[in-house]
């Protein structure tokens, strides 16, 4: 259903679940693109841009995997649509611009995280190759290099691409990915956005180094479902809150702490915790009293359970996976 002709933009099924295979799921939300709220949310997504013919053919359903909790967009863009989402509906140079304003805050949490992982690894940085895939405007990478590491990067999108290389950082296509083995993979906000975050998953995890750690964040689906069914009782700024984890056409895939450590068990990767000592040991002395204070206690609730999206997820250090 709504599946583009050759050629042409349109979306694609998704039969089964992306991330354990599973053909069991429940329908959480059937919605033309042009029906309300999800018009209303993709004008404001896009300013205006977006075009509602290409989508008149589609529908935006998400389903939910009985066997791993994920939900999902059940018809996803083709190649051909992706590249008018982010060619033309989301334009990259706007993107840029957003991304140069993000605070100083922001980039010493980066800081902090790529010093936390050096220490955690226990060698000298410039032994340590690393890889940021999905890497954005470069903001990690950067970090990364000027702590000492080999670094490398990801990314899909033509302008990113071009930026990170205009400032020396090392950028590997897809298919060079093959050729290079890691200590450190970090996917930060990215597996929500991949049509296949099985496949992908697996692939990086056969890049790892023995001991190698993949880290992967990602927005915290864990009571999506429960506001999903309560969508048309909400008012339209809680709509959008809503909207925007299961972003469509972005978003295809949402993620709880429950469908990561399936994930996990399938890479056959251990999940390791960061001890607080490592994650607070290089930040300024007021950024952990600001950050317990800012943080809903449910975070920290949701972490003890083991239902956080942010996992460290570490090969075995004899070589098995």
């Amino acid at each position: 259903m709504g599946s583009g002709r050759d050629g042409e933009p349109g979306l694609d099924e998704r039969a089964v679940c992306p991330v354990c295979g599973a053909d069991r799921s429940t329908t959480l939300l059937r919605r033309g693109f042009d029906e309300e709220p999800i018009r209303s949310y993709l004008n404001h997504r896009y300013g205006g841009a977006w075009d509602a013919d290409v989508l008149s053919a589609g529908e935006f359903r998400l389903d939910q995997c009985t066997a791993c909790a994920l939900v999902f967009q059940r018809f996803v863009p083709n190649d051909q649509l992706l590249r008018i989402v982010y060619d033309e509906w989301e334009k990259q140079d706007d993107l840029h611009v957003k991304k140069q304003r993000k605070s100083l805050r922001s980039r010493s949490r980066r800081a902090v995280e790529v010093m936390s992982l050096i220490d955690f690894a226990g060698r000298d940085s410039g032994e340590l190759r690393v890889l940021d895939y999905g890497m954005g405007w470069g903001d990690w990478c950067r970090l990364a290099t000027a702590f000492g590491c080999e670094t490398y990067g990801v990314d899909n999108a033509p302008a990113r691409v071009a930026f990170a290389r205009s400032l020396g950082l090392s950028v590997l296509d897809e298919d060079a990915l093959d050729a290079y083995d890691f200590d450190f993979i970090n996917a930060e906000q990215v597996f929500e956005h991949l049509l296949d975050p099985s496949g992908t998953a697996m692939r990086l995890a056969s890049r790892l180094r023995p001991g190698g750690i993949l880290r992967i964040s990602v927005p915290n689906g864990v009571h999506v479902a429960k506001r999903l069914r309560q969508l048309d009782d909400l008012d339209e700024t809680q709509q959008f809150a809503v909207l925007g984890l299961v972003n469509p056409l972005h978003h295809v895939n949402c993620f709880t702490g429950r469908t990561l450590n399936e994930l996990a068990k399938a890479l056959s990767l251990r999940p390791v915790k960061l001890p607080l000592r490592f994650r607070y040991r290089y930040a300024p002395i007021w950024e952990p009293v600001r950050t317990l204070s800012r943080i809903p206690l449910g975070l920290h609730y949701r972490a003890l359970r083991g239902q956080s999206t942010v996992v460290w997820l570490q090969r075995g250090s004899d070589g098995q996976r």
